[in-house]
């Protein structure tokens, strides 16, 4: 008796083909369930969610019926004895999902009337004396397809019950030819949608290169929270599924650290760094300060400045922040974690001013926007204390001040938003000599409704760069004052290597360069009185997700239509020897 396992070589091979159905169908079910998580109406957000979900089940199914295959392969052994022939992988009452090639069977050699090669090379079609065809595959089993196992066949069986020209080794046929240049094909074409699609990590996308790539980080990796305080100099605490990690670039020089553990709920609010370069962690309860080795530094009174992130802004060892209680601007001092309320300038105490907004200018400057029922007004808080620089803003009930920023030339820039028209955005420069002007931002045509302006970033040329989510894009504009601005450029996922997966807006660094962080580090200088021109909008429009699904959808049926497409000849009467 002799007992046959299948090789090592095919085990592995079946699972690759696992994991091929597997990885995509983890990734569908997981990006459904994350849609459904944060969707609100409209429906559109619910329908998308839904197709992810549909498809991700479709994908289910398949890697379910897959893994019971690839089971079954693992189990599959063929036994030889002196009286009969079984085949088992699974368990007989299974049969009718597995394809015909991993059925189990049993069958005695006097039943066996007619054996012959299958379609495949390494497959063989055994029919016994009541009619029934068995198949299954020899090359499972051993080298050379599985000679041995027919050597050991023939012994047991009479010439007549053979075809006199089985051939178990791959032939050259017509239909071998076609089927090869078909699955090249397909392949090929799946292979080009991977590596042009270029919202695929590490693999699409080499081809856009209009942002200037500075890093990159490892795989899985991406940018949580960072700072650019000077030019040619970074600050990012990243986060993965090891223990995250502090990198610092400076003139193209890169040093790193390990961020101390936290607990699951602590969040970083910034990063910044030291006069010598070290690098300072500032969360709501106090500074992580790294000196030779990390140290905790509470701040005084041990306050806790809840909602550090979004009413407080960093620069260097300077923190500034709105306090919730009395609507107070405190100023801290990460070395000592001191920290004292700051005396607002004279017009803001006559008219009554309240702190709403801090921002950070490109050249490390807070502005800070105050305001009461009647008056809004911007100032400039600097290391020596208030600016004399004043710019007033008029009240109006229907809008909303969504950023503010500073350009080269002193004049604050402020980006608007229509409460009643929520997609009327617009932009005013206020210049201390000339007044005031705006310019609306018009809707891009070929991003979602959702979309929205979320900061703004002014050039040496006073052209208007508008950083937006949903999804996220960076766009250009020459101002158009009482009227719209002119689109000059739009960079967002698949036109350009602009990020798409950005935890925080991008940073305009002193020198005028743009940084965007997510799993890579990109950066656009802005001074560039010619752009670089992304990918026009007919290029981007194509939906590669839905191609490859057409592409997978047409490949296994074929596959499985090929594999199963011949029938065994029908064997002249013969008689069992």
């Amino acid at each position: 008796m002799k007992i046959f396992y299948v090789s090592r070589s095919i085990k592995i091979n079946h699972l690759f083909y696992f994991l091929v159905v597997a990885v995509p169908a983890g990734w569908f079910i997981f990006f459904a369930f994350n849609w459904f998580s944060i969707s609100e109406p409209p429906f559109a957000d619910i329908f998308m969610g839904g197709f992810f979900l549909f498809v991700g089940l479709i994908f289910l199914s398949m890697t379910s019926w897959l893994g019971l295959m690839l089971y079954a392969v693992q189990k599959a052994r063929l036994t030889l004895d002196q009286e009969s022939m079984q085949f088992m992988s699974v368990s007989p009452r299974l049969n009718g999902i597995l394809p015909s090639w991993l059925h189990s069977f049993s069958i005695r050699y006097g039943y066996i009337k007619w054996v012959e090669r299958g379609t495949l090379p390494g497959s063989l079609f055994i029919t016994g004396t009541n009619g029934k065809t068995m198949r299954f595959f020899t090359s499972l089993f051993g080298k050379n397809y599985g000679e041995e196992i027919l050597v050991e066949l023939k012994s047991h069986l009479s010439a007549e019950c053979l075809d006199k020209n089985i051939e178990l080794r791959f032939k050259w046929t017509k239909a071998e030819v076609v089927h090869q240049i078909v699955q090249l094909s397909i392949s090929l074409v799946l292979l080009i949608t991977l590596v042009f699609d270029p919202t695929i990590p590490y693999i699409g996308g080499w081809y856009l290169k209009d942002w200037h790539m500075e890093n990159r980080f490892s795989w899985l990796e991406n940018a949580d929270v960072y700072s650019v305080p000077a030019a040619d100099e970074y600050w990012v605490v990243t986060e993965t599924f090891v223990p995250k990690r502090i990198l610092h670039g400076n003139h193209g020089k890169v040093q790193e650290w390990d961020v101390p553990e936290l607990s699951a709920d602590e969040r970083i609010s910034f990063i910044s760094g030291d006069s010598n370069q070290n690098p300072i962690l500032w969360l709501d309860d106090r500074i992580l300060h790294f000196d030779g080795q990390w140290e905790t530094i509470r701040y005084q009174d041990n306050a806790i400045f809840e909602l550090l992130k979004y009413q407080g802004r960093v620069q260097g060892e300077t923190a500034l922040f709105i306090k919730d209680t009395n609507r107070s601007l405190v100023r801290i001092d990460a070395p000592t974690g001191s920290w004292e309320e700051i005396v607002p300038p004279p017009t803001a105490m006559q008219q009554q001013l309240l702190p709403r907004r801090i921002r950070l200018t490109p050249q490390g400057d807070f502005l800070v926007l105050m305001s009461s029922e009647q008056a809004s007004r911007i100032f400039i808080f600097s290391k020596d204390g208030w600016r004399p620089e004043e710019y007033s803003i008029d009240n109006h009930q229907d809008i909303f001040v969504v950023d503010i920023t500073l350009d080269a030339n002193n004049a604050v820039w402020v980006l608007f938003q229509n409460h009643i028209n929520a997609s009327d955005y617009f932009a005013m420069k206020i210049a201390l000599a000339d007044g005031s002007s705006t310019t609306r931002l018009p809707l891009l045509v070929n991003t979602q409704r959702q979309m929205r302006y979320e900061k703004l970033y002014i050039d040496v040329h006073g052209r208007i760069w508008g950083y937006g989510s949903y999804p996220e894009f960076m766009a250009v504009f020459s101002p158009v004052w009482q009227g719209d601005a002119l689109v000059m450029e739009q960079y967002t996922k698949g036109n350009s290597n602009f990020p798409h997966s950005l935890s925080e807006a991008p940073i305009m660094s002193p020198d005028g360069l743009i940084w965007a962080f997510d799993d890579t580090i990109v950066k656009m200088d802005t001074s560039l009185a010619d752009l670089p021109a992304p990918l026009p909008f007919s290029l981007t429009s194509v939906e590669w997700g839905v191609i490859r699904l057409v592409i997978i959808g047409v490949q296994l049926p074929y596959l499985f239509y090929y594999m199963n497409r011949s029938k065994p000849r029908k064997p002249a009467n013969r008689t069992a020897g």
